[in-house]
């Protein structure tokens, strides 16, 4: 039999086998990146590297006596199954959660590569520890969504302002020269055979000293400093109720508005009130409930007619449903709206009260 050193050419081979199979043992082992070799067939770890000890703070003993499903969350169990029963071990990448020996949830995204091992069939199980990016695009996403409901805020403060001007414009300027007006023509009327001219101009300005009250009274917020909450929308009930065309129910429970903000209060009043608009020009109804509720972690307002119902697919663009959208998400709020044709209207806006 001829021995190694009479065959050169085989003892090179050999030589640079094992040289290769030093580097690939040395990559494997200093990788920057935890790895396993796992067996095909049973599934046991059969290496594992020096990251992977140093990461999940098993020993090496203790890899050795475990599988993947020993480091895998227990929901990616079926997820892990799944893969296995497919046979498609070639290759494989994937999000999953592992547990470190403290008890940690790791974010890692896997990779698997069938490879040789050992003249057995294995696969190489690469993890890169993405919890903290996931962690970094969590924190940069919800300090978007901070900056969009300050930017929110911030423009429904601006309206608040120009329409409180507006407002006090129309009630002190507007409607003290049209009540002048009106003391003029009495004085007139009563001087006068042709009064049934002056009669008529009498009514128009009386009807627009009216409709400008009504317009101001829109405009200009409520002073919740001055009145509450709950008085301002029984106010808004009462003015409704008023047209005896409407019936309005309203229940109001355990409504601390200590807890509330003035901006909320005032977004509360708002929306009611665009609801309460939409009732009245488009529904047709004679029914109106409106419930205020509140508990220690929310606040939900429900606004519900009787009337003709509409096709929510259709409608949920309009100009009034985004207005209360919009007002709703800038604190915290969420709007959900159930109807149908020949069924009503139930809105329901339900905020999330931060402490």
């Amino acid at each position: 039999m001829a021995t190694l050193s009479e065959n050169p050419e085989r003892a090179t081979a050999q030589e640079l086998l094992l040289k290769y199979q030093s580097l690939c043992n040395t990559l494997f082992n200093r990788s920057l990146m935890p790895k396993w070799i796992c067996d095909c067939t049973t599934l046991s770890y059969l290496e594992v590297n020096e990251k992977a000890i140093e990461h999940y703070g098993f020993s090496r003993e203790e890899f050795l006596k475990m599988s993947p499903f020993d480091i895998c969350h227990p929901e990616e169990h079926q997820a892990l199954k799944e893969f296995i029963n497919e046979g498609s071990l070639e290759t494989f990448n994937r999000k999953v959660r592992h547990i470190k020996r403290s008890g940690e949830v790791l974010f890692v995204e896997v990779t698997v590569y069938q490879i040789p091992y050992k003249e057995k069939e294995a696969i190489l199980i690469i993890a890169d520890d993405i919890t903290e990016t996931l962690s970094l695009e969590r924190q940069l996403f919800h300090e978007r969504l901070n900056k969009q409901l300050e930017i929110n805020r911030i423009t429904i403060d601006i309206q608040e302002k120009e329409r409180a001007v507006i407002g006090k414009e129309l009630h002190d300027n507007v409607n003290q020269m049209l009540t002048t007006a009106k003391v003029y023509l009495e004085h007139v009327l009563d001087n006068m055979q042709q009064r049934s001219l002056l009669k008529n101009a009498m009514n128009i300005v009386n009807s627009s000293i009216e409709e400008i009250r009504k317009l101001s009274r829109r405009l200009v917020p409520p002073s919740l400093g001055d009145i509450s909450l709950k008085d301002a929308i029984c106010d808004l009930a009462d003015s409704i109720e008023v047209v005896k065309k409407y019936s309005v129910l309203l229940g109001i429970s355990k409504l601390d508005e200590s807890d509330l903000s003035d901006g909320l209060k005032l977004t509360i009043f708002r929306i009611l009130q665009e609801q309460l608009n939409n009732i009245l020009k488009y529904a047709e109804a004679t029914e109106i409930k409106i419930s205020l509720n509140q508990n220690p972690t929310s606040l939900i307002l429900t606004i519900q007619d009787n009337g003709k119902g509409f096709n929510t697919n259709c409608s949920s663009k309009g100009i009034g449903i985004r207005n209360i959208t919009n007002r709703a998400h800038a604190y915290n709020g969420k709007v959900n709206i159930n109807s149908a044709p020949g069924e009503g209207c139930t809105l329901f806006v339900h905020f999330i009260l931060s402490h």
